[in-house]
């Protein structure tokens, strides 16, 4: 008992990391801009401003996110610039801060076009940024952290429901990229890059694509089931009902990610590394639940909709700490696979939003419910064919299984590889900084040695290990096993 209760307070001790802040600072600027109405309260229903705005910039982003991932090592060079570091924050802000505009009934039609195109283009760069510290970081601290940064900032957006005023809502979601910038800041950038092409990177392509693939699918099921509910006949509401469903699923949102977190937690102690896929099936089966149950009116329709938007949360997590992952366990570039991963994600945002279709030729329109019926059986169908087919089980299970067990943690395995190879102290110091990407400036303070030293250290670690880069030095310690000497490279 006593151990779990360190375990967990070592955890939760967590939460003041630069990199658990900063990724939770943005994600809660993802659901107050994306999933709450509360900023547009008092803006005139006609304006067409909101779903061009929207539009925008799913499409900003989605261009910075698919040429990160096709040009990584120019994105990385463009990343590293401290201006960018900069940019990328401000321009989420500005962005956040042009949204008071869209009530005004003299607003500019640029509004929607600068508006969207600064916070999809703000919004790309700070999820590459946070991709590629998760990316760099060891699987299970990867998963602790990332559940820790979903969990608080569901916490975020329920402290949000006490903010009336839809100009301070505005204003206080503005200031979340700004912080979200500063913890950027105190956090340091992995050294990663392209590494050689391996058998280990088609395996990890591979995985990337597959994630990718079944974020697309589900987050096309989630955009498409918001639009088919928002289409079904309903019956008269009020601004009190509206506010009591934001309540119920803010609440809903944060017992599924705080539970959620809880299971990551407790997977870890008691098996030394994260298996999530219990946690996917569920996760799925909720989602399937909700669909199936979300044509209904009345308080069964409502608790559909909370379960899909709780369930697509967690899925959500599930498809981080996936990322995290395969950027680790692969040697891939955390810039590739985060911006291949999450333009899958925001391709089917984009995608699920533009039901209805085009009427087929020579066929009647389908009244709205039996529309809404057909559609959601599609949505069944997609869910089950990622489940069974795009991203099952057992591979969400190989992905996040993360390094433990036989093979033990990544600070074991650097002890066992100095040992063999008869590193110093200071040595295997430097290993452990250099394993988890860490760049000179990094260990230079850390350890509190001159950069010329640290420079000095890495190459005599290269030569005694008898490799000649990071790459070759994080094939070399994946063959640390229990009690399996490591053969040097000739």
């Amino acid at each position: 008992m006593s151990n779990l209760r360190t375990f967990f307070t070592s955890s939760f001790s967590a939460v003041t990391n630069p990199t658990v802040l900063g990724l939770t600072l943005h994600r809660a600027w993802i659901a107050t801009f994306f999933f709450s109405a509360n900023i547009f309260v008092g803006a005139d229903p006609s304006n067409t401003y909101v779903g061009q705005i929207y539009s925008i910039s799913l499409l900003s982003l989605a261009c910075i996110l698919v040429a990160g991932g096709l040009a990584p090592n120019a994105t990385k060079r463009l990343m590293d610039l401290r201006f960018m570091r900069i940019a990328a924050p401000t321009l989420l802000s500005i962005g956040s801060l042009s949204m008071l505009l869209v009530s005004s009934p003299d607003a500019s039609a640029l509004l929607p076009v600068s508006a969207g195109v600064l916070t999809g283009v703000g919004s790309g760069f700070l999820l590459l940024y946070w991709g590629e510290l998760y990316g760099s970081s060891e699987p299970t601290t990867a998963q602790i952290h990332s559940a820790l940064a979903f969990m608080l900032a569901a916490f975020i957006y329920a402290l949000f429901l006490l903010l009336s005023s839809s100009m301070l809502y505005i204003l206080v979601s503005a200031i979340l990229p700004l912080l979200s910038g500063i913890a950027l800041a105190k956090a340091r950038k992995a050294d990663t890059g392209v590494p050689h092409e391996t058998h280990a990177i088609v395996q990890g392509e591979r995985s990337m694509l597959q994630v990718a693939a079944a974020a697309l699918i589900i987050s096309f099921v989630h955009a498409g089931l918001m639009v088919v509910t928002r289409n079904l006949p309903q019956e008269a509401s009020s601004t009190v009902s509206f506010i009591a469903f934001e309540m119920t699923y803010t609440l809903t949102l944060l017992v599924s990610t705080i539970i959620i977190a809880l299971l990551i937690f407790v997977t870890i102690f008691l098996s030394k590394k994260s298996d999530m896929g219990l946690i996917y099936r569920f996760v799925l089966l909720f989602l399937i639940i909700g669909v199936l149950f979300s044509p209904f009116a009345g308080t069964i329709g409502t608790l559909s909709t909370i379960i899909v938007n709780a369930g697509y949360t967690c899925f959500e997590l599930i498809f981080w700490i996936a990322l995290s992952n395969i950027s680790f366990r692969y040697h891939i570039s955390p810039i590739r696979v985060f911006g291949l991963g999450r333009a899958g994600w925001v391709f089917g945002v984009f995608l699920g939003g533009l039901y209805p279709p085009l009427p087929f030729v020579g066929i009647a329109p389908l009244s709205p419910l039996t529309s809404a019926f057909f559609m959601i059986s599609v949505l069944i169908v997609c869910t089950v064919v990622t489940y069974t087919f795009i991203l099952p089980e057992r591979t969400i299970v190989a992905i996040t299984t993360g390094y433990g067990g036989r093979r033990g943690s990544l600070q074991s395995r650097c002890q066992k590889l100095s040992k063999q190879f008869g590193l110093s102290q200071r040595e295997n110091e430097v290993l452990a900084c250099i394993v988890r990407g860490r760049d000179t400036s990094y260990i230079q303070q850390t350890l509190n040695i001159s950069a010329g030293t640290v420079s000095t250290h890495r190459m005599r670690i290269y030569q005694k290990i008898g490799v000649h880069s990071r790459q070759e030095l994080l094939d070399m310690l994946e063959q640390v096993h229990s009690d399996e000497p490591v053969l040097p490279k000739l």
